[in-house]
């Protein structure tokens, strides 16, 4: 994907500006990919599978004042945190953990990737305001 492509898409998809992100696929009825409820995205590679609680991601609070809490019922195996470039910023080992604090060392918008233990990965935008 080119870095116009992933602009134009992040730009199309919104931010997750105030309360609380929250991630759940599969794509909507339509076919696209583009979870309108939840403001994240299912890459194209991700495995879909039927909405539950168990393979929801929540991340909270947001906007982000320094560091978000990352919670996900099924566990959580990685976080990645991105750029808007697509740059990793740094990434997480969870190791299952259901519950993991993410701090932020740089303000601005970044994409969070959580890949819980069912092989799913869950994208989310977030804000973060101050560090």
């Amino acid at each position: 994907m080119t870095m116009k492509k992933f602009l134009l898409a992040f730009a199309a998809s919104g931010l997750v500006l105030a309360g609380h992100a929250q991630s759940s696929i599969p794509p909507n009825a339509d076919g696209s990919l583009l979870n309108k409820e939840a403001d994240s995205t299912e890459p194209v590679n991700a495995k879909s599978v039927a909405p539950s609680k168990m393979n929801t991601v929540r991340v909270h609070p947001v906007p982000v004042q320094g560091s978000t809490n990352v919670d996900c019922p099924a566990g959580i195996l990685s976080i990645t945190v991105r750029r808007t470039d697509g740059n990793i910023i740094q990434q997480i080992p969870a190791n299952g953990a259901q519950h993991v604090v993410v701090t932020f060392q740089h303000r601005g918008i970044h994409v969070l990737e959580v890949m819980d233990r069912d092989g799913i990965r869950h994208v989310m935008r977030i804000l973060v305001e101050s560090v």
